[in-house]
């Protein structure tokens, strides 16, 4: 089997190029990011591709320069320009430079023409001038389509919306389509702001949980988070990062996470909170919330769900970077009083447990910024899977 090439722009630690890793038909040739930081992290979980990894400023990139560097031979381009001034998460400034680096993924797109690229983004992109301008300059030469996806409708057991955004290049006369959902057709999930179990099968639970309509396909149950996250020790000394897993695999989603694993877990570590904080968070029940939130409460789309706690049978909310600080949403575990750690929040992410941070290079901090700003995995995976067969050099 003849693999695919791909070049990806704006890489992180690679939750886009390991999902198509995962799919074992896609080949990176060029990965490109300015986050020194985020390269050590991709080198120590992909070694063999640590020669490829180029930190440029994408501003400083030419189409010549890739081009040479791959030999003129790639397929297609992967890249998740960050647009942080279009996230509801943030103060949305639509002027927000880091906006504009869109326009810098277009012009390489367009001046090296694979055969295919695939975008993400915040959902807010798809109605920004931004997106318009990038759909109307790229629809010269590729056939496009674009939706949010939400990642829980694709065994994620969070509910994580993104724009995504795939080209087939008009050369091939082939129009693309987004991944089949295959999960959340029917039953019963832990809702947050009723606080008791829901059926999918309501259209309004549906709306609630910002998924889509119901199809006739037969789909799996939602991914909870006891279904992720069951088989790993819950009450955590202070300072110990490495464990034995609690219990055998008991789920799909687990199996998928500990495949190659091994028997140890890695980055499992508690954040350290204050006695204040801990007797604060054992208060709240699993699933619940805090009875008032004082002042900041003014602003309740953000501070609703902050020191919230989450329920294992429900979902995470988006996975930001500020996951650690029970302050910042709901990241408080559902049956320890901490917030969740970096490899629970991976596995919200869909990374595998071979994935690590080697502290030595990379500081917690820094990692639980790395996944907060990461693409799901096995969602990449699930995109990268529709697309080999259209472009199979076989």
């Amino acid at each position: 089997m003849e693999k695919l090439k791909t070049i990806e722009l704006f890489t992180g630690i690679g939750g886009v190029t390991g999902g198509f890793l995962d799919t074992n038909k896609f080949e990176p040739v060029f990965l490109n990011d300015m986050d020194l930081t985020a390269k050590k992290a991709f080198e120590f979980n992909f070694p063999s591709y640590s020669e490829i990894y180029n930190t440029q400023n994408i501003k400083e990139l030419t189409v010549e320069f890739i081009k040479e560097f791959t030999n003129d031979d790639y397929d297609g381009i992967l890249g998740c320009p960050p647009c942080q001034g279009l996230s509801m998460a943030g103060l949305r400034k639509v002027d927000d430079e880091r906006n504009k680096l869109i326009n810098e993924f277009q012009h390489l797109i367009l001046g090296l023409e694979p055969k295919f690229f695939v975008m993400e983004n915040v959902p807010g992109l798809l109605k920004s001038d931004y997106f318009k301008d990038f759909y109307e300059n790229t629809g010269y030469k590729y056939n496009m389509c674009f939706d949010v996806l939400n990642a829980a409708e694709y065994g994620i057991p969070q509910l994580r919306r993104r724009a995504v955004v795939i080209g087939f290049h008009k050369d091939y006369n082939v129009y693309p389509t987004l991944p089949k959902r295959t999960h959340g057709g029917e039953g019963e999930v832990f809702d947050y702001f009723t606080g008791k179990y829901v059926d999918l099968k309501d259209d309004n639970t549906r709306k609630t949980f910002q998924l889509k309509r119901k199809c006739k396909l037969p789909q799996k149950n939602l991914v909870t988070l006891e279904d992720a996250l069951g088989d790993l020790p819950e009450q955590l000394k202070p300072g110990e990062e490495q464990h034995e897993y609690a219990k055998k695999p008991e789920t799909t989603f687990q199996r998928i996470m500990r495949r190659k694993a091994g028997k140890i877990l890695k980055n499992h570590r508690a954040w350290e909170h204050s006695q204040e904080m801990i007797n604060r968070m054992k208060k709240i029940k699993p699933g619940d919330s805090p009875i008032q939130h004082g002042s900041r409460s003014r602003n309740k789309r953000y501070f609703s769900q902050a020191y919230s706690r989450l329920h294992p049978g429900g979902l995470s909310r988006t996975v930001t970077t500020n996951f650690p600080n029970p302050g910042g949403g709901r990241y408080t575990h559902y049956s320890s009083p901490r917030t969740i750690t970096l490899r629970e929040a991976l596995r919200i992410q869909s990374f595998p447990d071979t994935f690590v941070f080697d502290h030595n290079d990379v500081y917690p901090t820094d990692a639980k910024r790395m996944i907060g700003n990461a693409f799901p995995r096995l969602l990449a995976k699930k995109i990268a899977t529709d697309i080999y067969p259209v472009f199979d050099n076989n």
